[in-house]
């Protein structure tokens, strides 16, 4: 990743782009006051993320949508804060929520002897857990990974329209 975000701040390049094939990681070049590993844009696995994940992630690197790229980002994080903003502040919505499954669970499970209380606790907290689930980030293993150095940019006519260029690493056989 290091070697990507030299390469990139070298020619100028907003962004960046790894990739081994099956994982791909997007990653913003410089930001004044961060880390590398804190500009991470995306990442998202062929093999491993849900066919939705990845057809959306990789859907903002495409020709149409490149040109965006900047004003897609915003608006990610823009609904990132309002979904976590939504889900803090909302304790009587989840309360709501967690009273219906409470009722319709009870309900199908009337022989049993369940505590309402306790049901209804279960159920807010298995709503929380649910809506505040972040994926799991893999672990980083590598800082400086050993490329092939088959990179390609845009072309400069995609440059000059003020559609940034990437760098595309491909490694062999390493995950980051």
């Amino acid at each position: 990743m290091a070697q990507l975000a030299r390469y990139c701040v070298n020619q100028g390049i907003e962004f960046g782009l790894l990739t081994n094939g099956c994982d791909w990681l997007l990653i913003k070049t410089f930001e004044k006051g961060t880390q590398l590993r804190d500009r991470i844009i995306w990442q998202v696995s062929l093999e491993d993320d849900s066919p939705i994940e990845v057809q959306a992630r990789l859907s903002t690197i495409s020709v149409e949508q490149i040109g965006k790229l900047s004003e897609l980002i915003e608006k990610e994080k823009q609904l990132d804060r309002f979904w976590v903003d939504f889900v803090s502040g909302n304790t009587e919505t989840i309360g709501r929520i967690a009273s219906e499954l409470s009722k319709d669970f009870l309900e199908a499970n009337v022989d049993e002897d369940y505590e309402a209380e306790a049901v209804s606790s279960f159920f807010k907290t298995k709503l929380r857990s649910f809506l505040t689930e972040k994926p799991v980030q893999r672990e980083e293993t590598i800082d400086t990974p050993k490329t092939s150095h088959a990179y390609s940019n845009l072309s400069s006519q995609s440059r000059t329209e003020g559609v940034p260029a990437f760098l595309s690493l491909c490694l062999r056989g390493s995950r980051f």
